[in-house]
């Protein structure tokens, strides 16, 4: 999974990093709170081992917690615990009793529901590992929005299929076919009322992974939870839809 990352950045995606400020700005707060100055080398050397870019880094909660009780030992108990806590105030709607690398989890997952949800133009392909997520991404999508940001009940009721076999209701379309056969997006085609929603299965091969990713604005990951956006489109519209 790794690959695709990497292959969406050289491609000239790039992520959006709400969830992973959050954690990030958790991580530092307890470093700074307890008058450590090394966060930056932490990050730096646990890129560098595991050969990950920073973004993807800080989905894995795992590595960096060991790497705390590494270099810290027994005292590494106070960082955890600031990380937990500073994670939970900016995270109010996340079940306390869940474990911390969970709450990071759930972080980055709530970024791309979120993001679903609020989609308002363009095309974005889901790439997933597993059925859940790809229903979880599904149920946001076509959750219906109120005025005042309220989410409420499926626009799946009104659903149809259009002349491209298409799942249609309201100004949002997924995509139903096995392999997305959707071209290259022009210009023009930005401001079409209508959002499309693609999946693609990432144990399928290669070749057709990046043939279909490559037409889209937006992609999806699920492992980790994570949205990338080409450079130069935007990812939703100043106006919400009510249809």
């Amino acid at each position: 999974m790794l690959e695709i990352h990497q292959f969406l950045i050289s491609a000239g995606y790039r992520p959006l990093t709400a969830a992973n400020n959050i954690v990030e700005n958790a991580i530092i707060r307890a470093f700074k709170l307890l008058g450590e100055p090394c966060y930056d080398l932490l990050v730096n050397h646990l890129c560098a081992m595991h050969r990950l870019p920073r973004h993807i880094l800080l989905t894995r909660y795992d590595l960096i917690s060991v790497a705390i009780r590494q270099v810290f030992g027994y005292g590494s108990e106070v960082f955890l615990h600031e990380i937990r806590e500073s994670l939970l105030e900016s995270l109010p709607h996340l079940d306390r009793s869940l474990g911390t690398a969970r709450i990071v989890e759930e972080a980055h997952k709530f970024e791309v529901l979120k993001f679903a949800g609020d989609l308002r133009r363009g095309r974005v392909i889901l790439l997933c590992s597993n059925y859940s997520s790809r229903q979880q991404v599904l149920d946001a999508f076509f959750q219906r929005t109120t005025a005042a940001g309220t989410r409420m009940q499926h626009r799946l009721a009104e659903a149809r299929y259009d002349d491209g076999e298409n799942v249609v209701a309201g100004a949002r379309a997924y995509c139903n076919l096995v392999s997305c056969q959707h071209s290259p997006v022009k210009q023009e085609e930005h401001t079409s009322a209508r959002v499309f929603l693609c999946t693609h299965n990432i144990d399928e091969s290669e070749v057709d992974l990046y043939d279909s990713v490559i037409s889209h604005d937006h992609v999806v990951t699920d492992r980790p939870f994570m949205v990338y956006s080409r450079t130069g489109v935007p990812s939703t519209l100043n106006n919400r839809e009510h249809n």
